[in-house]
């Protein structure tokens, strides 16, 4: 075992990750067919909504810095790093509680949802747990602690699947399917903050205001480009969904969830930790003049394992979900089959698109999420305008030609590296 780490390291390092994300995604689509059951598609739209909003923001409340910590040569850097993306996470959070409780009603119009007002004071909550962890977890995987992050990945799906069957049992809907997500979002930075504290307890007196000032100056891009990239992205991403349930209502936003989280799930086992691993070594590989090959050769193999199971599930998503989930969830299993494309390709972007990061070509990035946002909200806008009842297979369409345009954009970088390297 210890050779073969030796001699792939790559990918080594994400079968750590891949390990315990494969079992809290195997206890999270598990625990689906019993949610459907204890929960109506009107809840689980309701969750869509909290859902879309929390990674609308998330992405971009630590201000992109997480993603420079596992950039510097030195600690003491990166653990300043650290610290400015908690703050910037602490601000964001605190900004959205004021407002979420000083007008709830107000925030719930704007969404036209308003049984979602209740439950508004979860979101501030959640952003700054999701953040944390994002945070926290960039660090842990810089000092190679990948067991750690796939234990905290089990952790996370057992107490958020936990806590959303528990409250489905006591029949506290839709209570509990945001808070049980609520719970996932907090566990992880709990597990990998201890571990932090207790390893590098001092190394966090390098943190201070002269420390902070100067990495923040030296990593200014990344608030520059990579936050407005990333919220662009979130909302081509996130805001579909709500847009959707503006039009067709909660019960088809949470169809449309289902469908997603479904087809997510190779993004979400396999993608996610390529993208962290792949980050971590894209600097020393820029450096060494390998990037371009190294990048194709990593999309060649999410090609091979990812092009069979999504072709299968097109085929099967329609004919399956009655049965698996129950009957009035068939049209899930439709949306699934027009979801297929855009996240295949988006299987194949997302692991590597922050080879734009790691060549300082945030910019780039940043264009191509608002060309995608700008795409798929035209699209719902124009269904909307002829055709309300396919909304959905308007935004679908949309988002493919989304993702096509990210993969002939991230080749194109990768042809660039080549020559220059």
């Amino acid at each position: 075992m210890r050779i073969l780490a030796e001699r792939f390291p790559f990918i080594t390092n994400v079968a750590l990750l891949t390990s315990g994300t494969i079992v809290g995604q195997a206890i999270t689509v598990l625990v689906l067919p019993v949610l459907t059951r204890f929960y109506s598609p009107d809840a689980f739209g309701l969750l869509g909504i909290y859902m879309s909003v929390l990674m609308m923001i998330s992405p971009a409340a630590c201000a992109r810095f997480e993603l420079a910590i596992p950039l510097p040569q030195r600690d003491e850097d990166a653990i300043n790093l650290l610290a400015l993306s908690i703050i910037a996470a602490t601000v964001v959070s605190a900004v959205l509680g004021i407002i979420t409780v000083a007008g709830p009603s107000v925030v719930a119009a704007m969404l036209r949802q308003p049984r979602i007002e209740p439950y508004l004071w979860m979101i501030p909550l959640g952003i700054w747990f999701t953040a944390l962890y994002s945070a926290i977890q960039l660090w842990s995987i810089r000092k190679g602690r990948y067991r750690d992050v796939a234990r905290t990945q089990l952790i996370r799906a057992i107490g958020g699947s936990g806590g959303q069957v528990g409250f489905g049992v006591a029949a506290w809907s839709p209570f509990g399917l945001l808070f049980g997500y609520l719970l996932y979002s907090g566990l992880g930075s709990f597990g990998l903050g201890r571990l932090l504290w207790l390893r590098e307890r001092k190394l966090l007196h390098a943190i201070s205001w002269t420390a902070l000032r100067r990495n923040l100056r030296e990593q200014r891009r990344f608030p520059l480009f990579s936050v407005p990239e990333s919220l662009c992205d979130a909302a081509a991403n996130n805001l579909p969904l709500l847009l959707i349930a503006s039009i067709g209502g909660a019960r088809e936003a949470g169809f449309m969830l289902l469908a997603q989280r479904i087809t997510s799930i190779p993004v979400a086992l396999i993608g996610t930790n390529i993208s962290r691993v792949y980050l971590a070594e894209g600097a020393g590989r820029h450096r060494r003049g390998e990037l371009g090959a190294f990048t194709r050769k990593v999309m060649r193999h999410l090609l091979f394992v990812g092009a069979g199971p999504f072709l299968i599930l097109a085929i099967v998503a329609p004919i399956a979900f009655a049965w698996v989930f129950g009957s009035e969830w068939d049209r899930a299993g439709v949306m699934v089959t027009w979801l297929v494309p855009s996240m295949m390709l988006q299987f194949l972007a997302s692991p590597v698109s922050t080879i734009m990061a790691v060549t300082q070509k945030q910019h780039v990035s940043f264009l191509l999420q608002l060309y995608g946002l700008v795409t798929m909200i035209a699209a719902i806008g124009l269904a909307a305008a002829i055709a309300p009842d396919a909304s959905f297979e308007f935004f679908a369409v949309a988002s493919a030609s989304y993702y096509a345009a990210y993969v002939i954009v991230v080749l194109h970088r990768t042809w660039r590296c080549a020559a220059a390297e």
